[in-house]
């Protein structure tokens, strides 16, 4: 149970909303890389972040008190197109996560906000910000609310939450249907991409495409538009020029021009009205309570790095079979000893912590906040401990 304490005290320090990315890491790299043949791994990490109260999440968001927002409103083009921003913006929210952020429609009075599941993934609770009511104004403590994860789509990446006591001025947001959708057509996009604060952008739809598969778990109707969107765009309405929600902007190719796509209406209708959370492994989700309360740490390895370079203590934390938690010592003393750790399942490492002294005493940590494999926070261990006293942006 040690491990899974230190996993847990780690988390404390992380960022609460991710940054650019800074630092590429090799996709190739994960903690098999420095293990035995067999060590694959996957972790629960819903155990991780259960284990961190809301209260957290609300004391990071305060970081956003007395902040006037960024708004790239500026780029509206007409009075059609201002009307439609100065309308819905007030509806979309900021989304705050232990680790990321990201952006949600308000689509209902009492409090239901519709976001993507890779926002609020590892969450139970998240903290929702509020625009206020002009672009000049600050945030205040008002405009900050709890908000409780109460339905997940891992399939087709989307997610309910819910909060208590909606501002009065907000209004929800009108789903459309799929006969909104027409290729050609103008929409527009309002969210916080790279933390720029309810930015708006607007497009065409390229083309609509059912069943489309982009990932190995994520798979629906999604509409490929030209609407400009990045990180921390994710979660945010697509909009027709009548300002109806037509679509979840999700997720976009890097390595290709104007090529940006959101969840389908159809998909969003289709998740609301199925019961219960649906996830690619269904078995490995239900089985996340019964590992939570259970298990026991367990070291799986103990000897050399598969280079021969360093000397590794490999521990399963959540009893799955597989390494999630390494101690890692380099051959060559002159090197720090380091942690490392996925702290999200995706079999790549996200936490690097180090002892340069190799005496157990940490100095300082490299966070991949987003789980885009690339370094963005850095963690100050002032006290010498595995959690961080302090984080701020990595640059290197």
């Amino acid at each position: 149970m040690a491990i899974r304490f230190l996993i847990t005290l780690i988390l404390f320090g992380n960022l609460v909303y991710a940054k650019d990315i800074v630092y590429k890491q090799d996709p190739s790299q994960s903690l098999s890389g420095n293990s035995p043949e067999n060590s694959s791994y996957k972790t629960n990490a819903d155990a991780i972040s259960s284990s961190i109260s809301n209260d957290f999440l609300i004391a990071k968001s305060k970081k956003f008190i007395g902040k006037t927002i960024k708004s790239e409103n500026s780029t509206t083009r007409g009075a059609v197109d201002a009307n439609l921003y100065k309308t819905i913006s007030p509806s979309v929210v900021l989304i705050l996560t232990k680790v990321a952020s990201g952006s949600g429609s308000v689509i209902s009075n009492d409090g239901l906000i519709l976001t993507n599941y890779h926002v609020i993934e590892n969450s139970k609770d998240v903290t929702v910000i509020f625009k206020p009511l002009k672009d000049t104004q600050k945030i205040q403590d008002s405009d900050i609310k709890k908000g409780r994860v109460i339905k997940v789509d891992q399939i087709s990446d989307l997610a309910l939450i819910k909060i208590d006591g909606m501002p009065q001025v907000k209004s929800p947001i009108k789903l459309g249907d799929d006969s909104d959708i027409s290729v050609g057509i103008d929409v527009h996009a309002i969210g916080h991409p790279e933390n720029q604060n309810w930015s708006y952008s607007k497009g065409i739809i390229s083309q609509y495409r059912p069943n489309f598969k982009w990932t190995e778990y994520n798979q629906a109707d999604v509409i490929q538009t030209q609407t400009p969107i990045s990180q921390g765009s994710s979660g945010g309405p697509l909009l027709n020029d009548q300002a109806t929600l037509i679509g979840v902007n999700s997720f976009f190719k890097k390595d290709g021009q104007g090529l940006n796509f959101a969840v389908s209406i159809g998909e969003v209708k289709k998740f609301i009205a199925r019961s219960g959370d649906r996830y690619a492994n269904q078995k490995v989700a239900t089985k996340k309570s019964t590992i939570q309360n259970k298990c026991e740490s367990k070291e799986l390895y103990r000897g050399k790095s598969k280079d021969g370079l360093n000397d590794v203590i490999s521990f399963d934390t959540y009893c799955t079979g597989k390494i999630d938690f390494e101690y890692v010592y380099p051959s060559d003393k002159s090197k720090a000893m380091y942690v490392h750790m996925d702290t999200n399942g995706d079999e790549y490492m996200d936490v690097m912590v180090f002892s340069p002294k190799r005496d157990g005493k940490f100095t300082v940590s490299l966070w991949d906040t987003d789980f885009d494999r690339t370094w963005d926070t850095m963690g100050i261990h002032d006290d010498g401990t595995i959690k961080p006293t302090s984080t701020k942006p990595y640059i290197p």
